[in-house]
């Protein structure tokens, strides 16, 4: 994780290099050195002891805690040096510490402007992503971080992703905007099942019904939305006890109902803070709808590109094996395995079907149909799952 953050922070660093290089050469002089720097010399310092701050600055603190405990100042360079080991004690005199950022306090105008820039590119907030600790702050634009979780990569537009601090389960936000309540309905706003308009589809959307529980329905109105796992559903063995994860590079957990699939995931986080379930119909179509709004996609290129997105092969892969199966941060929700869902047929109580699968026609079988498993063929090698999270 740590490694994928200094890879964010490393681009910021180079495309604020690159614009500024094309700038004059500048000169300024400090106290009791002199010194000549360039403007790129002293940003790419600014980036790197921003980073160093905000590492050390959470090693020190409870990540739980509001943003602002975070906003520490400090003058003395020594105690400077606590936070940011590798400063050079050329910047003693002109480098403070103001509410958790770098400051510039020379004289020159033009390295006060850049050392703001590079806080900016650098803040605490960054940490978070675009979320917060804070279950009153969340909104959709705004997710909550649970307790236990951190931030990891991307944004809320294109796959906002948190990680488990001890099981390494990592889950993606879906915003849920329009979060007004429907009446006598399992459905929330924006959160509802989709009628995607499918050819030669297996059942028709009025012939299913949605599984979501209250619960998740109260949590999205709420919170602005929810997590879905970054994975399909694997299996991993710990202290000889098995547990579901949403893991890279692990087999798909298959050859289950789609009972003992709703059992599994609402088993897998169940405490004061979040709770998991099968992902329910409405909640993959949301989903999909996310990803078509923000990657300019459409339905008919998860049609007639469907191979583009997914696994449709001979073999199941482990999960995450390619980047070209990732769409908004979300991996293998095309192809690969089918998905069991909580959305059943109402005329056979069957548990639908998600998804696509290797060995199917991908352009029959695609990401937006809702298939019906065949009698006899609910535990099959090619069916999985996927558990949405909520929080409480």
């Amino acid at each position: 994780m740590e490694n994928r953050k200094s890879i964010i922070f490393y681009i910021a660093a180079t495309v604020i290099v690159v614009l500024l290089s094309t700038l004059a050469v500048s000169k300024m002089s400090y106290p009791n050195s002199i010194l000549m720097y360039t403007k790129v010399d002293f940003t790419t310092d600014m980036l790197n002891y921003n980073l160093e701050l905000k590492a050390s600055i959470l090693k020190e603190k409870n990540l739980n805690k509001d943003i602002k405990e975070y906003l520490i100042n400090e003058k003395d360079f020594n105690k400077i040096k606590k936070y940011i080991p590798s400063i050079e004690d050329k910047y003693k005199d002109v480098i403070e510490i103001k509410k958790g950022n770098i400051y510039y306090k020379g004289k020159d105008e033009t390295f006060r402007k850049i050392a703001t820039q590079t806080n900016a590119y650098i803040s605490m907030q960054e940490t978070l992503g675009e979320g917060t600790r804070k279950r009153s702050e969340s909104t959709y634009k705004t997710p909550y971080i649970p307790i236990g979780f951190s931030y990891l990569e991307g944004n809320v537009q294109n796959g906002f992703v948190i990680v488990d601090d001890k099981l390494e389960n990592e889950f993606v936000w879906i915003p849920v905007k329009n979060t007004g309540l429907k009446e006598n309905s399992s459905q929330t706003g924006d959160y509802k099942k989709t009628d995607f308009k499918d050819i030669g589809k297996a059942i028709d959307i009025e012939n299913t019904e949605d599984l979501t529980i209250e619960e998740v329905r109260k949590s999205i109105k709420k919170y602005g939305g929810f997590y879905i796992a970054r994975y399909e559903a694997g299996e991993e063995i710990i202290n000889g006890q098995s547990y579901i994860v949403s893991k890279k590079n692990v087999k798909p957990y298959t050859n289950l109902k789609g009972q003992e699939a709703e059992i599994l995931c609402a088993n897998m986080y169940s405490n004061q803070n979040v709770g998991t379930m099968l992902m329910p119909g409405a909640a993959f179509d949301t989903t999909v709808n996310f990803i078509l709004k923000n990657t300019g996609r459409s339905i008919e290129d998860f049609k007639n590109l469907v191979t583009d997105y997914g696994n449709f092969g001979h073999d199941v892969l482990k999960t995450g094996s390619s980047e070209n199966y990732k769409m908004n941060n979300i991996y293998d929700l095309a192809g690969n395995v089918f998905e069991y869902t909580a959305e059943v047929d109402k005329a056979t109580g069957k548990y639908l079907l998600r998804g696509g699968c290797v060995g199917y026609n991908p352009y029959k079988i695609d990401l937006t149909r809702r298939n019906v498993p065949v009698t006899g063929y609910e535990n099959s090698a090619l069916i999985g799952f996927r558990p949405i999270m909520y929080i409480k």
